[in-house]
């Protein structure tokens, strides 16, 4: 068993008393309004409460939860790459959606992971994310899944190709 520290303890009661209250709330427009007083909060540990909920099934808490982490300073790039492999793709496509807007060159590497992903979504989030991290890495990343067999992903992968160079593409 971890021998946990009177630190730790501080850090783990706030997060498992913020996913408890949160999770154990089933009105979505509730839920959403915990969410709004949260992100007001500026510790550490709502970050890693906001990446826990990034499986919510409403889309604007999704979103919601998707900017405020995109724009936190003090975003572990790390927690966000572990949610790449999570079970459930609304995880995974926001984690992407968060990378792609932190266009962390670094990130691209872990996006190459999800690019064989059997979700559709999570495919397009990764083309999106790559077309707004540009550079050769994530050029290279593109040029696979513009051969994906779904064509969203394809038109996907073509758009951010086109963004993250000057690759023309004709139908």
């Amino acid at each position: 068993m971890a021998n946990i520290t009177p630190t730790d303890a501080k850090k783990e009661s706030p997060i498992n008393d913020a996913l408890h209250r949160i999770k154990s709330t089933s009105d979505t427009q509730t839920r959403l309004e915990l969410f709004q007083g949260l992100i007001k909060d500026s510790s550490p540990w709502v970050c890693d409460v906001l990446l826990e909920c990034l499986d919510d099934a409403c889309e604007k808490i999704r979103s919601l939860i998707i900017k405020t982490l995109s724009e936190r300073e003090d975003l572990d790039l790390e927690s966000v790459y572990r949610r790449l492999t999570a079970l459930h793709w609304y995880a995974k496509s926001g984690s992407l959606r968060i990378l792609g807007r932190r266009r962390d060159p670094g990130s691209v590497k872990r996006i190459e992971s999800v690019l064989t992903d059997p979700n559709t979504d999570v495919r397009i989030q990764a083309a999106w994310a790559l077309g707004e991290i540009g550079g050769e890495e994530s050029l290279a990343l593109l040029a696979r899944l513009a051969q994906d067999s779904n064509n969203f992903v394809r038109v996907s992968a073509e758009k951010a190709l086109q963004k993250a160079s000057d690759l023309k593409f004709t139908g």
